[in-house]
């Protein structure tokens, strides 16, 4: 027993000496700025603390003070880091920000968005109004000295994230106009439709997963604008498109490029596809140009129709392993073998579409303004490193889907001599 009080005393007694029980190594003192020269000069001088962080922001095993100081008199902020001089008597001023009177403090984080063990001071400041909100982020940290990182300003709604993003993303949202007055003419409306997910507000997010935190902004989202029969407007955001921001030499610096999310990119594929008929080859008899064409992917190909009736009359279905949401088609009403091919060949004018629960919607062209449900609207683009050609765009109502959709040309809009009617491509989002 006497020999076990004795280790125990001798191993509390060594614990002791190493300062891990009772020295001060073992309850890291923080120095309490009032009772410092330089809180009391603070004091002094009219300056209020708002708020106290201790961090290790230089990686040096000490931790700073990290203040927001008011200056009650000039209606003023300043972030303030202080490190403890050599003696742990007094404080040093390491870096000092002075944020704008017009904004106010929303937050102050501290948090390691570069990965080095080193956190940063991260202010986040606005500048309230009714319609919008001025949003101000601030960045602090060390890289050999104590510096700001980054500034960035942008407006927001209210109820929504960066003025960059669109309202109504991940969903739709429609106006809400005020109410109509009795014999005043109705307020157009103006809904969003959104074909996925915008991220409406500045994010940190690791996008090369190297361990630091790159800042993604939203910027402006590609959309395809559709006047309706009501004088109302659809907009339908395709894409989103982002400023990122990465950490070059302590600083954060834009990429030259921003990063953009299509929406459409990946078309629904068709279990099968058929035709009422096919072009092939006189002497051959061999198919030149089947219904496979319309969906390979390629506009180069397309499928042509060998119809009595110059292709009108002629259709294509697109068959699913299931039934599939469908919000946007696009169809290349054209031949495109070949730069030339657009122009001195027919192009399809009207055309119809025919769903799995029977519903038809006739498209013509040059009067997309007269859709039928389930299509809400029709808009032609010019088809990318083409000279005339276009593609045209058809989209439909929300949470609509179907099993299949049939194709069948109407009517053309002809040339002169020759010529022959392609479906270079039929893609379905």
């Amino acid at each position: 027993m006497k020999r076990q009080i004795i280790a125990i005393l001798v191993a509390a007694f060594a614990a002791c000496a190493a300062g891990n029980v009772f020295g001060q190594d073992a309850v890291k003192k923080k120095l309490v700025l009032k009772l410092t020269p330089m809180g009391k000069q603070l004091a002094k001088d009219g300056l209020v603390i708002a708020s106290e962080d201790f961090a290790d922001m230089d990686g040096d095993g000490k931790d700073e003070l990290v203040l927001i100081v008011k200056e009650p008199k000039k209606g003023g902020r300043t972030l303030a880091i202080l490190h403890q001089n050599e003696k742990a008597s007094d404080y040093e001023k390491m870096h000092e920000y002075k944020i704008k009177k017009a904004l106010d403090l929303d937050r102050l984080e501290i948090d390691d968005i570069t990965g080095d063990g080193k956190p940063e001071a991260i202010l986040w400041l606005k500048d309230d109004s009714p319609d919008e909100v001025g949003r101000h982020l601030s960045i602090h940290g060390f890289e050999g000295t104590f510096h700001t990182m980054f500034e960035y300003s942008y407006f927001s709604q209210p109820k929504h994230g960066a003025g960059a993003a669109v309202p109504g993303a991940g969903g739709s949202e429609p106006a809400e106009p005020p109410p109509d007055k009795p014999g005043a003419p109705k307020v157009p409306t103006f809904k969003t439709v959104a074909f996925g997910q915008v991220a409406e507000d500045l994010r940190f997010v690791d996008e090369d997963r190297d361990g630091r935190k790159e800042i993604v902004i939203p910027s402006h989202s590609p959309t395809i604008d559709v006047e309706s029969k009501k004088g109302g407007k659809v907009s339908y955001i395709v894409g989103a498109r982002y400023e990122v921001y990465r950490l070059k030499g302590g600083r954060y610096v834009k990429d030259a490029q921003d990063k953009f999310v299509n929406f459409l990119e990946k078309p629904v594929k068709a279990k099968t596809i058929e035709a009422s008929t096919e072009a092939t080859d006189k002497k051959t008899k061999q198919v030149t140009n089947p219904a496979a064409y319309a969906a390979d992917g390629n506009v180069g190909s397309a499928w042509v129709p060998a119809g009595k009736k110059g292709g009108v009359g002629d259709s294509i279905k697109f068959w699913f392993d299931d039934k599939v949401p469908m919000r946007a088609m696009i169809i290349v009403p054209g031949c495109m073998e070949d730069e030339e091919a657009w122009d001195l060949n027919h192009r399809i004018k009207t055309f119809s579409l025919e769903f799995s629960s029977g519903e038809t919607a006739k498209i013509d062209r040059t009067a997309p303004l007269n859709v039928e449900s389930p299509v809400t609207g029709v808009k032609e683009k010019p088809l990318p490193q083409t000279k005339n050609a276009v593609q045209t765009i058809v989209l439909f109502e929300e949470g609509f889907s179907s099993r299949n959709v049939k194709v069948e040309i109407l009517d053309l809009d002809k040339v002169k001599k020759g010529g022959k009617v392609c479906l270079s491509e039929v893609m379905i989002y």
